[in-house]
């Protein structure tokens, strides 16, 4: 996440970290500039390529470069706003579109107070912290539910 490596490369006076965190800013932008932020991409002489060991797809690792831009305080960053735009392709009532082609075309989709605290973020709506919703949905959405309220908390450059 760019603002742990920023954090780090202040603390520990290493210029690399703080680069590191720059360079992917700039390769997120890259990417949300012409489709959905991939879960996994290739890194070759020549370029991005699809990668050969997972699925070229957009959803669950993808889903958390929002959280991560938005908590380094970066919430106009463009993979925020086209992970908002994609997340909100869903067509059943309550729900996000969780993942999804590269073209945009929605292959899951939830109703799980997580993916949808996820997409208030990304749209600079604060997500409301439901008590028990947390019981209410599995480990991964209840995890991310707990990380976007405290990016809202600390990171949002969207506050009221």
């Amino acid at each position: 996440m760019p603002r742990a490596l920023r954090e780090l490369g202040d603390a520990a006076a290493r210029s690399e970290l703080i680069a590191a965190a720059d360079h992917g800013e700039t390769v997120l932008a890259e990417r949300a500039a012409f489709d959905a932020v991939p879960n996994w991409v290739d890194v070759t002489p020549g370029g991005f390529a699809a990668p050969v060991e997972h699925d070229y797809l957009s959803g669950y690792d993808a889903n958390r470069v929002q959280l991560y831009l938005v908590w380094s305080r970066n919430a106009e960053h463009a993979a925020v706003k086209r992970s908002a735009d994609m997340m909100a392709r869903a067509d059943l009532a309550g729900h996000v579109a969780v993942m999804m082609t590269l073209a945009g075309e929605v292959q899951e989709q939830s109703n799980f107070a997580g993916y949808t605290a996820l997409a208030e973020l990304a749209t600079c709506r604060h997500p409301e912290e439901a008590e028990g919703a947390l019981h209410d949905q599995p480990y991964y959405p209840a995890t991310l539910e707990l990380l976007t309220i405290l990016a809202s908390r600390e990171g949002s450059a969207c506050k009221p």
